[in-house]
């Protein structure tokens, strides 16, 4: 009777892994990009972490979620170890493995600020200025097609705002609505920049690694993203932040 009960432990203890692992690999595993004020681990209110509440309650599948480095999605993501990134711009990784896009969930425009007048115009029109950037952004092919123009890499935002009001850098490189979240509203009103002609352009959107799984995921987001769309909640949700 003890042998019988032995084995039955036996068999609960090495069968329970297995279903927690099984409970897991249904799971859509969603990487986010820490976005201070704009996709936050902090926890405080953001514009990215209410739309990706929202669409996610809605869409009614399992998921978790984690926040990583952009670099480290890149390794997680060939390693299908996480099954999704947010957000990302299609085409600034080569992946390894087949993945899909959702559509946009906004606009993302890099600009040249400055505090003259009239404002700088144009990288073109910089050739040995000055032109301050945080560190860690990256900004396409700009750094390597203005070679002329003295590049300078700062470690946060406020101090390239400093830089600039001292005059000891002539511009300052940033995305935009991302400004319109990192700067009160006083500061920003300060600055000089050209909305309709920005550096770059591009969108963010959900990228998942291509498995059935994830079609059925990526077309539930797409879904729900339109109806936001469509009704104006996506508006209301990004505030200023958003860029469509």
């Amino acid at each position: 009777m003890s042998k019988l009960i032995f084995s039955f432990a036996l068999c609960v203890m090495f069968a329970t892994p297995v279903f927690s692992s099984s409970l897991d690999a249904e799971k859509i595993r969603i990487g986010y990009i820490d976005l201070p004020e704009v996709l936050d681990r902090s926890g405080k209110s953001a514009p990215y972490n209410e739309l990706m509440a929202r669409l996610l309650n809605r869409i009614a599948m399992p998921y978790s979620t984690l926040f990583i480095p952009s670099a480290r999605s890149n390794y997680l993501i060939h390693q299908k170890r996480i099954d999704c990134v947010f957000p990302v711009i299609p085409g600034f990784y080569k992946r390894a493995v087949p993945t899909l896009f959702s559509e946009a969930t906004n606009k993302v425009t890099s600009h040249l600020f400055s505090v003259t007048t009239p404002a700088i115009q144009s990288l073109e029109a910089s050739s040995g200025k000055m032109i301050a950037y945080r560190k860690g952004l990256i900004f396409g092919t700009l750094f390597d097609k203005f070679q002329f123009v003295r590049f300078v890499p700062v470690e946060t935002e406020d101090i390239a705002i400093k830089l600039l009001h001292s005059n000891k850098v002539d511009g300052y490189i940033a995305y935009y609505p991302d400004i319109t979240l990192s700067l009160n509203a006083e500061t920003l009103s300060l600055l000089k920049f050209n909305k309709d002609k920005p550096l770059t352009s591009s969108e963010d959107k959900l990228e998942c690694v291509d498995t059935p799984i994830n079609r059925v995921f990526i077309e539930k987001f797409n879904h729900q993203l339109q109806k936001m769309k469509t009704s104006g909640e996506l508006k209301h949700i990004l505030n200023k932040y958003y860029n469509l």
